[in-house]
């Protein structure tokens, strides 16, 4: 039987753009060495056999009533059928209120969105938000949640912390609280539910915000049949750089920035040991210290990456979308190469240099001259199957 090795992360309807895109970039820097990371949308969980090749499904962040829409019945018994079979869920955010029995979302409130789950692997309720003030549309109720890591609850090494602190700076906007038993007081009916973190205690009650909750579960660690659903509060994906420098016009979100930025090797440590506790392979270079977010958050430097015409016949077919590139390059290549245009479209250290040959040249290849010019000679020469 083969070893499934596709990470598939939810991408439909309701899912935050920023929190798909910052996934995505997070686990293939934790796990490309190994898996494929796939956005799928609710066709594809539909209508494809994904389960014999899922090695873990993500539910990122987003909005959790649009979920139900699509995923109720058919694909949320396939879900949840896989994970019982031996599956892994990861729900972040509104994925952790996704995956519990029961979502309590700022009742009361013009946001409320309070009703029963269909994938129910926390068998309590996901309450929220931990924090008031949550804008759909705004960073200004994000936050640089403390929280506290339970390292011996987490099923890794004890040498994976290195000497990190157990209260932890993690990037939080609108996530729950899970009322386990043991913060309810009462003898535990689900015993198949761990804390992995908890908040600090300055969470509140959105039932009534006076009310403070101490000790309320940010992270926990679901026994689902031979499966496993790690559901989260927080945003541990989230690195500090994906929030500048938008989010420096605010004095409250710069010092959200500096302290996740002054936790970041913290905070990789923990979403690596929930992705290990998971028993999914980590790469090991995601951990180390100098894996900072000038490097190592962002998806690998594969740089230069060309878009060349293979021949006349098919260009046509791209004028639209090369025509839209060569409008959003912001920087311009030498366009003195005789025969050659050269447009680059640059981000941070990557960048894609958009190569339009003349018509009549016939190789399938990045002409000479422009390798000569703009490549390093000990460059590969990139070729256009």
């Amino acid at each position: 039987m083969a070893i499934p090795l596709n990470v598939l992360v939810y991408s439909g309807p309701g899912v935050s753009i920023n929190s798909q895109s910052f996934v995505v970039r997070t686990l293939r820097q934790f796990l490309s060495h190994r898996y494929a990371v796939i956005p799928v949308d609710p066709d594809t969980l539909r209508t494809q056999p994904w389960e014999t090749k899922a090695a873990l499904f993500v539910m990122p962040g987003g909005r959790d009533l649009p979920y139900t829409v699509d995923l109720n019945g058919e694909i949320n018994s396939r879900i949840k059928k896989w994970v019982q079979d031996g599956g892994k869920y990861l729900g972040i955010c509104s994925g952790g209120y996704y995956g519990s029995a029961r979502c309590e979302f700022e009742p009361g409130t013009p946001l409320e969105i309070v009703g029963d789950r269909e994938l129910a692997f926390f068998k309590g309720v996901c309450v929220g938000t931990a924090y008031p003030g949550y804008d759909y549309k705004s960073e200004s109720g994000a936050r640089a949640a403390e929280v506290t890591v339970d390292k011996d609850a987490f099923r890794v090494p004890r040498s994976h912390w290195r000497s990190d602190p157990e209260n932890v700076r993690v990037y939080y906007n609108g996530g729950g609280y899970f009322a386990t038993d043991d913060l309810l007081g009462r003898p535990s009916a689900d015993r198949d539910a761990t804390v992995l973190v908890r908040y600090a205690p300055d969470v509140t009650n959105p039932y009534d915000r006076q009310q403070k909750v101490r000790n309320a579960p940010a992270v926990i660690s679901c026994a689902v049949g031979r499966g496993i659903a790690v559901l989260s509060g927080i945003h541990p994906e989230y690195a500090w750089d994906f929030l500048a420098p938008s989010s420096f016009t605010l004095a409250h979100n710069r010092q959200t920035v500096d302290l996740l930025r002054s936790h970041d090797a913290y905070r990789r440590r923990l979403f690596g040991a929930m992705l290990a506790h998971m028993k999914i392979d980590v790469n090991q270079d995601a951990l180390e210290d100098n894996a900072g977010p000038e490097n190592a958050s962002r998806i690998p430097v594969k740089t230069p990456t060309f878009i060349v015409p293979a021949r006349v016949s098919g260009v046509a077919a791209a004028a639209t979308t090369m025509y839209s590139l060569n409008n959003a390059a912001t920087v311009k290549g030498d366009a003195n190469i005789a025969g050659i245009t050269d447009m680059i479209l640059r981000d941070g250290n990557d960048d894609i240099h958009i190569v339009n040959a003349a018509t009549n040249n016939a190789e399938r290849r990045v002409p000479y001259e422009y390798q000569r010019t703009v490549l390093k000679p000990s460059d590969p020469v990139p070729t256009v199957p």
